[in-house]
């Protein structure tokens, strides 16, 4: 086919800026003949080759090669004959030359796509014209050696340019992912799809046009976020791998299908059923790609998902080689549960419902529930073993369905009489409870009937001490947040001496003292104790269960310090968290370090999320920032909005997290208004936040020193200063230097606390003035007076924007106002803002003078 005036003007590319500029270069430039473009199916070479065709200033030609025209030589080149006869290569060299060749005129350049499928004579032609330099060709190929070794003598002798093409960098894969689906994106919809598609541009895009068609993602407030429904690689993204795979031999289409449903296999392996030659031609191919070391492991590479390569294989075909292959690799295939269902369910072909089990407990412990669910499905019912139905329950509230598990606990706790069964059941019902939304203490009142009901169902007198002492740590799990960080039960604190303790108390002690150093904000150590922990890793664990409780009745993972941080949790604590939870960490992170602008834009994000999923333990929080940041970049309007609406679902919330809503809602109407009574209602919930917990304390102390009420601070409790934190550090400090009116000490801390919020830097400012009055002693004020006002630092110079916005913000202009008048967006617009403030030593509009600009 041939392509003449009809370029369009632009066509859209992410990630190869790179590779489109230096083809660019090459075609432009006087020193080579041609480009070789060599990349793995869907990697984008026909993509890149159009980009280039369309930059070509001068004549081009596109000519697109097929397997149906390689049988026939010097087929692919009919379109630039003009039907001219010829009958040897001779006469169409003649011919291409001229039908190409214009006196005065610089040579053409021809672009040929699918040049893998271009016959041997084609090839031979165009190679020497390219030497010749009557033409300069651009060829797409694939990496077989058999195409790119008839043009590697020119790429070796300089004449063209080889350029190789991998799979998209993780930024390109998510400028890839705004472009299609259009609008905002939630992170985790970005990594979920790109992590699924292997980074292939071509299967990314197929991914997310069959995900909106099948409900998989959702626009939910103009985000789009995932909806729970498992991904299906069939449709249109398997036709497509279907169409790759006509390219290759019928054999090296079943060594290929083999290795796709069989798993990871050895190499003597496939070389011992015939699968040699095969072999080497898929990894010269780049279809397949083999391990480095022993037992030198063949596998699908990156680029080629495996669940969307096994959906391009028909039933009869897996069925067909189920029977022919798997007594040799069913040794193999078995090292992987999953693996081997799953092609065994794909071939129809029944399998023990113990490998069952075992595949979903896998799917479970990949993060799959969906897939552990359809697994359990046709094997479940009343007469199949407690461990199956346990399972079962689990998957199902893992999928957010909490019913099963509900009525599994009440029958179940009726006949069971074995000691790890009746914990099992315990831990799943506590997860039942809070996933539905109960409060730590109602989790306790329920966990007390079970204890009851189990007591008497376990008959040695050995494994009633044994599920007394283990249920006891669980209670002081549910209680980590009544406690202040130093405090461990004594039950507990006994069990980490006990050399008699079992194993399975050790794990679970284990556990409860990792989250306790998590919210303590000890890392290090917090992971040095999960390295302990045998079980930790395994789904369906005692200990993978309770540390899965523990996330679930502790969401926030606190580092006390100057205003709450949330700390990283283990890898295993997120298989219960949503999207929302994860964005609200990232903007209470940077509404830490005055990031507002990326402090809003995640605050949003979760509100989204956790309005979607009915959160009512996290959105009283969510809200409550919401409404924070919105009093620091002066919208009074969003503030009121949030607060209606932080007071209709605050009723529900966790004691703990009422008192850190109250504080922050508090915090934010007083920088909204400047009300006094705001002040004292933050006051009188400080006299009461230490009963509640350590939660609320810090909370409360972290929004009064932001709104720089620096006696409240003093009344309360001191900090722990002895975490690793240089905010707690500070803090401490400073609480005692108010409580002993030491203006030396506050001085030093003056600075540091200044990056916090400016009302607390000129509150300390006067507290240090009102003690040298009092005392006499003039040293500090003279300190501070050498020291200055806090001066911006190096960096902090007005940007003409910024100014050209302060001039406009004097004059009440609104931040839409402003983003319509200097043709840039709202969100622009609030950065700038927040950068100005920040420089300035401010925080709300109102405080803006004339006088600060200069």
């Amino acid at each position: 086919m041939r392509l003449r005036d009809s370029r369009p003007e632009r066509i859209s590319i992410f990630g190869r800026d790179e590779e489109l500029a230096a083809g660019r270069e090459v075609i432009d430039g006087s020193q080579t003949r041609g480009l070789l473009l060599v990349g793995a199916p869907g990697t984008g070479t026909s993509l890149l080759g159009r980009a280039l065709f369309t930059g070509t200033t001068g004549r081009a030609e596109w000519l697109a090669a097929d397997r149906v025209q390689r049988t026939q030589p010097f087929a692919a080149l009919a379109p630039l004959l003009d039907g001219t006869a010829v009958a040897s290569s001779e006469d169409v060299e003649r011919a291409v030359v001229r039908a190409l060749s214009e006196p005065g005129q610089p040579a053409p350049v021809i672009f040929v796509d699918n040049g893998h499928d271009l016959d041997s004579d084609s090839i031979s032609v165009l190679a020497q014209l390219a030497a010749a330099g009557e033409i300069r060709l651009v060829t797409m190929v694939r990496p077989q050696a058999d195409i790119v070794g008839a043009l590697s003598q020119p790429v070796l002798d300089g004449v063209m340019v080889r350029i190789d093409l991998d799979v998209l960098s993780a930024e390109a894969c998510s400028q890839l992912v705004d472009s299609v689906l259009g609008g905002t994106v939630a992170t985790r919809v970005t990594e979920f799809f790109t992590l699924a598609s292997g980074r292939n541009p071509s299967i990314l895009k197929a991914l997310l046009v069959a995900a909106q068609e099948s409900g998989v993602i959702v626009n939910r407030s103009r985000i789009w976020i995932l909806s729970g429904r498992e991904l299906c690689f069939s449709g249109r993204p398997a036709d497509m791998v279907r169409t790759w795979k006509t390219s290759l031999s019928c054999e090296d289409r079943d060594c290929l299908d083999l290795v796709t449903l069989a798993g990871p296999l050895p190499l003597d392996m496939l070389i011992d059923v015939g699968y040699g030659g095969s072999t080497d031609r898929l990894l010269d191919y780049r279809i397949l790609e083999v391990a480095s070391d022993p037992p030198f492991e063949v596998r699908l590479p990156l680029h080629l998902p495996r669940d969307l390569m096994r959906q391009s294989i028909s039933a009869l075909k897996a069925e067909d080689l189920y029977r022919r292959y798997f007594p040799v690799t069913g040794e193999y295939a078995r090292r992987s549960a999953l693996d081997h269902v799953r092609w065994a369910q794909h071939a129809h072909v029944a399998v023990d419902p113990a490998e069952t089990q075992a595949a979903a407990r896998q799917a479970l412990s990949q993060r799959q529930p969906n897939l552990a669910l359809k697994l359990l499905s046709p094997i479940v019912d009343d007469d199949r073993d407690l461990a199956t139905r346990v399972d079962f329950a689990a998957a199902r509230l893992e999928c957010g369905d909490t019913m099963p598990a509900e009525d599994l606990v009440e029958l179940s706790l009726e006949y069971t009489g074995e000691l790890y069964e009746c914990l099992r059941i315990l831990m799943l019902g506590l997860r039942v409870a809070l996933k539905r939304g109960d409060t730590c203490n109602q989790a306790r009142a329920q966990m007390a009937d079970w204890r009851t009901s189990a007591r008497y169902l376990l008959t040695e007198p050995t494994e009633v001490a044994e599920f007394e002492r283990l249920t006891t740590v669980i209670t002081a799990g549910l209680d980590l947040c009544k406690f202040t960080p130093d405090h461990i039960p004594d039950d507990v604190r006994a069990a980490v001496d006990d050399p008699d303790a079992s194993q399975l108390q050790r794990d679970l002690t284990l556990v409860y003292l990792s989250r306790r150093a998590v919210m303590r904000g000890r890392q290090e150590e917090a992971h040095e104790i999960e390295q302990t922990i045998s079980e930790l890793g395994q789904p369906g664990s005692a200990a993978h269960s309770f540390a899965m409780i523990l996330e679930m009745a502790h969401p926030i993972r606190l580092r006390v310090g100057v205003l709450p941080r949330y700390a990283p949790a283990p890898d295993v604590a997120h298989m219960s968290a949503t999207s929302g939870r994860m964005d609200f960490e990232i903007a209470l992170e940077a509404f830490r370090r005055c990031d507002t602008p990326r402090a809003q834009t995640a605050v949003r994000r979760a509100l989204a999320c956790l309005r979607w999923h009915d959160d009512e333990q996290l959105l009283p929080l969510a809200l409550a920032l919401a409404a924070l940041i919105a009093s620091t970049l002066g919208d009074s309007s969003r503030v009121q909005q949030l607060i209606d609406e932080l007071e209709l679902v605050l009723p529900n919330a966790d004691p703990a997290d009422w008192a850190a809503a109250r504080a922050m809602r508090f915090a934010a109407e007083y920088l909204d208004t400047g009300s006094p009574e705001t002040k004292a209602d933050l006051a009188e919930l400080a006299d009461h936040a230490a009963e509640r917990s350590v939660v609320a304390e810090s909370w409360v102390r972290g929004c009064a020193l932001l709104i720089g009420d620096l006696p409240t601070v003093a009344a309360m409790s001191p900090v722990d200063a002895g975490v690793d934190d240089p905010s707690v550090t500070a803090v401490a400090q400073i609480t005692q230097a108010l409580k002993s009116d030491d203006a030396t000490t506050l001085v030093a801390v003056r600075n540091g606390l200044m990056s916090l919020s400016a009302s607390a830097g000129r509150a300390v400012e006067q507290r240090i003035r009102d003690i040298a009055e009092r005392t006499g002693d003039s040293q500090p004020v003279a300190q501070l007076r050498r020291n200055g006002p806090i001066q911006p630092s190096t960096d902090d110079v007005f940007t003409p924007r910024e100014r050209e916005i302060g001039e406009l913000i004097l004059l009440k202009t609104p931040n839409k106002t402003i983003a319509k008048r200097l043709g840039i967006s709202v969100r622009t617009v609030e950065g700038h803002c927040s950068s100005l403030f920040r420089k300035l030593g401010i925080s709300r509009r109102s405080e803006l003078r004339r006088s600060h600009l200069g």
